[in-house]
């Protein structure tokens, strides 16, 4: 008889830039950032080199809006998958923006009588060990795209 033991395995989360918030746990208007054409939600994505990725290696990232506060079974309102190919560089770490912000962001911003103001969004990156898909922890944040006007002023 041969026994088995799985470990399953999950790389380091993704982490948010410009939390906002006493928990730093909220993305908010002064969460974004703005390139000159688009604005976005910045996403720190740790260095890969440890978990055996490199030079022309694929990370694909997903970005995932909910509707609604975490907890409360809000509907998904926006979904990004990107593949990014690494290169020497990148597959050290790097900055993945959300973008663009009418299609990915904006759509967590509900105002009463829907489902309330805020979401909450979900990140992650994953790649290819051998025929496996590895996923790493994900990056959780409520989104509060506004202010009490209404719906972040993108100027």
């Amino acid at each position: 008889m041969v026994e088995v033991d799985a470990i399953e395995f999950q790389p380091d989360q993704p982490t948010y830039r410009d939390l906002q918030g006493v928990n730093r746990n909220i993305l908010n208007c002064l969460s974004l950032d703005f390139d000159g054409a688009n604005h976005a939600v910045l996403v720190d994505v740790p260095d890969l080199t440890a978990y055996g990725l490199g030079d022309g290696d694929v990370v694909t990232m997903t970005w995932v809006a909910y509707a609604g506060l975490p907890g409360g079974g809000g509907a998904e309102v926006a979904r990004l998958v990107e593949p990014i190919t690494l290169d020497s560089v990148t597959a050290k770490g790097f900055v993945w923006r959300v973008e663009p912000y009418e299609d990915y962001i904006l759509p967590t911003y509900d105002p009463p009588p829907g489902a309330g103001t805020a979401g909450h969004a979900s990140t992650t990156y994953s790649y290819l060990s051998g025929s496996e898909t590895i996923t790493s922890h994900p990056a959780d944040a409520i989104v509060a795209m506004f202010d009490a006007a209404g719906s972040c002023p993108l100027t």
